[in-house]
């Protein structure tokens, strides 16, 4: 009897702690992202593969590529913050390291990001970079 609350409080302690992100506050974009399609300015990228992905977690994003024929990937970690409609991610491009993925068009330092559209696992971002180049991204929650 004594071990088996030992591991009820054991898996219920577990199970706290796995909960506890943000505060217990994932909000509306926490977690992995595809980018299902993706326009520059309006126009649609006929021969982007779908295999772009955004992640979010804290206050960490991930841009990752996945090379499904070689089973490589490219990944960048940036700094990020969401308030209102607004997006803020941030590369520090230390060392070379933690810059955009080219496919973006996001700049080094901070990305000023529109989320145009958020309904449970879909979302619809927007982005000008600093040649007045529009990216617009749509996700899909993976």
């Amino acid at each position: 009897m004594k071990g088996l609350k030992i591991l009820i409080v054991a898996f219920v302690c577990l199970l706290a702690q796995s909960c506890t992100c943000n505060d217990g506050d994932i909000g509306p974009l926490w977690g992995t992202w595809r980018v299902t399609e993706l326009e520059i300015d309006n126009e649609k990228v006929e021969d982007y593969s779908g295999t772009l992905y955004f992640c979010f977690q804290a206050s960490v994003y991930v841009q990752r590529y996945v090379y499904e024929e070689i089973h490589g990937k490219d990944e960048v970690t940036a700094a990020w913050e969401y308030e209102g409609d607004d997006l803020l991610i941030y590369f520090s491009g230390v060392n070379g390291l933690h810059k955009p993925l080219a496919i973006t068009g996001m700049q080094i330092g901070e990305n000023l990001v529109e989320v145009v559209k958020s309904s449970g696992d879909n979302m619809t971002l927007s982005y000008e970079n600093p040649d007045g180049v529009v990216y617009t991204y749509y996700l899909k929650k993976w």
